[in-house]
């Protein structure tokens, strides 16, 4: 099953890459992704603790399981108060 991961603002820096895709054995998790992207991208640990993971534009448990397809956002945790100029994600 392939799912697809997407990497946004200093963690595409960290990650050198916009997305990729991944090909994953059934009954994958979002914890299970979790896992892999801090062990193949250590310097995204400084992230940990903060890091939005959204599957299919929705946030999940790190229980839920990936179906074939499945798009994953990953980004650093927002910061700023929304003024002019500042992205927001909807």
């Amino acid at each position: 099953m392939r799912i697809r991961v997407k990497y946004f603002s200093a963690l595409r820096d960290i990650t050198q890459k916009v997305q990729e895709e991944l090909e994953v054995p059934e009954g994958y998790t979002l914890g299970d992704l979790m896992t892999w992207f801090f062990n193949t991208y250590p310097k995204a640990l400084a992230y940990k603790d903060d890091a939005i993971f959204l599957v299919n534009g929705k946030t999940a448990t790190e229980n839920y399981l990936f179906k074939d397809g499945d798009e994953v956002a990953i980004m650093p945790p927002v910061s700023g108060g929304g003024g002019v100029g500042e992205e927001v994600w909807t």
